[in-house]
């Protein structure tokens, strides 16, 4: 897990904090808050804010002005991500990476005890394959040299609050998964398709899963060729890859993404947008990887996507409007 992940995560868990009573997480708490007000004081177009403003902004985000905000400003001073003056903050310049890379390092300088590291790590591991309750503890257990039982105990406790979500699959054993991304109704068939899987085709998975992280995107005819027909399509099954179709005079394509490459950390009210990203994405690999030089073949596509984030245009090619 990358520093912009865990970072993110952290911000995940500490909202969801916010509607407990839990004081178990308590450097989760922090450190998400500190990012959060991190990012909202980053967005502002003014270098220097004045104190109202910040207060301002902290209630905005439940943070409580006189207790919490002067413990988090000293945080991010530390961190020589504010400078403090008179009646205002001065705020460094920071890209959205950087808030969540801000965030991360706050959580792991802090004084924290490992089921705070534990739910983190469950939540990123259950967000790409879910796994049950009963190899997450053999195998924490033993990574953070704790007891089976705080383990379980902590796993419990995570699926209360709903840092991650969990499903009965026999009396004595649960299913540990992302809500966002698989279907709680299809838990038993999500556990019966990914335990068998043989290790060739276990190896062809995490092929695909690399190469899907290293791009984003990719065609269905490169999915199907490393995984095989039957094994994608057991997968697709249970969730696990979205098929988008991208559709044109020239015929249709179908691109492959992955659910958490978008909605790892949302929820169900963000769906629409996320299909939209989806969308884009599948176009944006249809216009670089398969449309035409003369058609409009996209060969800078950190320029394209600059120019149309600053709400410009760009063309005129065959392409646009068509394809993307």
């Amino acid at each position: 897990m990358d520093e912009k992940t865990k970072g993110a995560w952290v911000i995940h868990h500490a909202r969801k904090l916010q509607s407990t009573l839990s004081q178990d997480f308590d450097a989760i708490g922090f450190a998400g808050k500190s990012g959060t007000l991190l990012s909202a004081i980053s967005a502002e177009s003014q270098l220097q804010i004045p104190q109202v403003r910040l207060e301002a902004l902290a209630k905005a985000n439940h943070i409580s002005p006189k207790i919490e905000l002067p413990t988090i400003l000293a945080e991010l001073a530390r961190q020589r991500l504010v400078l403090p003056g008179t009646g205002a903050i001065e705020v460094i310049g920071l890209t959205g990476q950087g808030v969540l890379e801000s965030t991360a390092r706050i959580f792991n300088e802090s004084s924290h005890e490992k089921h705070e590291d534990i739910v983190i790590k469950v939540s990123d591991e259950a967000s790409e394959n879910p796994l049950t309750d009963k190899s997450a503890v053999e195998a924490l257990s033993d990574e953070f040299k704790l007891q089976r039982k705080d383990v379980l105990d902590t796993l419990q406790l995570g699926c209360n609050i709903g840092f991650f979500d969990s499903e009965a699959i026999s009396p004595s054993e649960k299913l540990l998964f992302n809500g966002n991304l698989f279907r709680r109704e299809d838990a038993r068939k999500i556990k019966g398709v990914l335990s068998t899987l043989g290790a060739a085709e276990a190896t062809r998975l995490s092929e695909l899963n690399a190469k899907l992280q290293a791009s984003g995107c990719l065609s269905l005819q490169s999915a199907t060729d490393i995984l095989g027909q039957e094994l994608f399509d057991r997968l697709h099954s249970i969730g696990m890859f979205d098929v988008n179709l991208v559709g044109n005079d020239q015929g249709k394509n179908y691109f492959v993404t992955r659910p958490a490459a978008f909605s790892k950390f949302g929820d169900s009210i963000a769906d629409d947008a996320l299909d939209l990203a989806k969308a884009l994405v599948a176009s944006l690999t249809y216009g670089m990887t398969i449309s035409g030089y003369y058609r409009g073949r996209i060969q800078m596509v950190s320029a394209l996507m600059n120019k149309l984030i600053a709400g410009g245009t760009v063309g005129p090619a065959t392409a646009i409007g068509n394809d993307y």
